[in-house]
């Protein structure tokens, strides 16, 4: 999810509150022409930024128990990677 982190190189944080993605500025704010077209691009993929940040969530590796209780778009995405 390129627009995800090129925004967190410029100074966003971003968490999952549910199925919302939740972000703030932690650092100097950056020129609005730069993080306009990128807020949207995320906006645009949601689905995919939710994703994304699920499996950055994730341990390196899993156990079988902890492999199972993922729902299966995680999994299959999760061995893609």
């Amino acid at each position: 999810m390129r627009a995800l982190t090129k925004l967190e190189r410029l100074g966003y944080t971003f968490t999952l509150d549910n199925n919302a993605v939740r972000y703030r500025l932690t650092g100097p704010q950056p020129a609005p022409e730069s993080v306009r077209p990128l807020l949207g691009e995320l906006k645009t993929h949601k689905p995919e930024a939710i994703l994304f940040l699920r499996l950055r969530q994730l341990p390196q590796r899993l156990s079988i128990p902890e492999w199972a209780e993922l729902p299966e778009d995680l999994r299959r995405q999760y061995v893609l990677e």
